[in-house]
C-alpha cells in the first residue's frame, strides 16, 4: 500500500507540474485553434507523461486497461467518432474563415485528444494502481487526485464553496467512470465520455450558447451510453 501511495503522490506532482507550466505558456492573444492545440499539447500531456514515468518507476502498478480496452477495437474507435461527428454535423460558426462543419470537427477532435491525455492518467495509471480495491473506492480516490490536479486552475482568491462543489462533481464523475472503465478497460472510450462533459459543461472556451452545448452533449452522451450498453451485453467484459 505504501508503494501505491508513493506512486500516486509522485504521479500527481509530475502531472501537476507539467500541466501548470503548460498552462502558463498559453496567452490571451492566441487564436481559438492555437489555444486548443496548446492545451492538448502542453496541459493534457501532464497526466499522460506522468503516467508513463510512473509505470516506468513502478511497473507493478500497471493494470489491464489500454487504449482500445478489452472489447473489439471498433467499439473504442466508434466511441471516439461520436462526439466529433455530432459537433461536425452541427457546425461551429467562427471568425477564422473555416467552414463551420470542418471547424466543428476540429474543435471536437481537440477536446477528444485533451480528454485522452487526462484519461491515460486518471483511468489508466491511478485507477489501475488502486486495484484490487473495490471499484467504488478506486473511483473516490481517483476523484480526489483528479480534484487536486485541477486546483492549479484557480485564478484569484480561493473560494471554499466553489472548490467543494467542484470536488463533489469530480467525485461523482470519477466513481461513474470507474465502473465504466472497469467494463471496457479503454482509455479511448473514456476519453469520448470525458470530452462530452467538457463540451457540455466545462468549456467556456467554446463560443456557443449554453443551451446549445448542453443539447449537443446530451445527444453525444445518449449515443455513447447506447454503444457502451450494447458492447457490455455482447462482449461479456471482465472487471479489473
Amino acid at each position: 500500500m505504501a508503494r501505491v501511495a508513493v506512486g500516486l503522490l509522485c504521479y500527481l506532482l509530475i502531472a501537476t507540474g507539467i500541466s501548470f507550466l503548460g498552462r502558463e505558456f498559453i496567452g490571451p492573444d492566441f487564436s481559438l485553434i492555437e489555444k486548443l492545440l496548446l492545451v492538448v499539447l502542453l496541459v493534457a500531456s501532464g497526466p499522460t507523461i506522468a503516467a508513463f514515468i510512473s509505470w516506468r518507476l513502478w511497473p507493478k502498478l500497471r493494470g489491464l486497461s489500454s487504449l482500445f480496452g478489452c472489447w473489439p477495437k471498433w467499439a473504442a474507435i466508434l466511441a471516439a467518432v461520436i462526439p466529433v461527428a455530432v459537433l461536425a454535423f452541427s457546425g461551429y460558426p467562427n471568425e477564422l474563415g473555416i467552414q463551420a462543419n470542418l471547424m466543428g470537427a476540429i474543435v471536437a477532435l481537440c477536446f477528444l485528444f485533451y480528454a485522452l491525455g487526462e484519461e491515460i492518467g486518471w483511468r489508466g495509471f491511478v485507477h489501475d494502481a488502486l486495484a484490487p480495491n473495490p471499484i467504488f473506492l478506486r473511483g473516490l480516490i481517483t476523484g480526489i487526485v483528479w480534484w487536486l490536479w485541477h486546483l492549479w486552475f484557480l485564478q484569484g482568491q480561493f473560494e471554499l464553496i466553489k472548490q467543494m462543489q467542484g470536488l463533489a462533481l469530480l467525485l461523482a464523475i470519477a466513481v461513474l467512470f470507474a465502473y465504466l472503465v472497469s467494463e471496457s478497460q479503454s482509455w479511448l472510450m473514456m476519453a469520448a465520455f470525458h470530452s462530452v462533459g467538457n463540451i457540455g459543461m466545462m468549456a467556456p472556451i467554446i463560443d456557443l450558447p449554453s443551451d446549445e452545448r448542453i443539447k449537443l452533449a446530451a445527444i453525444m452522451l445518449a449515443l455513447l451510453i447506447a454503444l457502451h450498453s450494447y458492447c457490455k451485453k455482447k462482449f461479456l467484459p471482465r472487471s479489473v
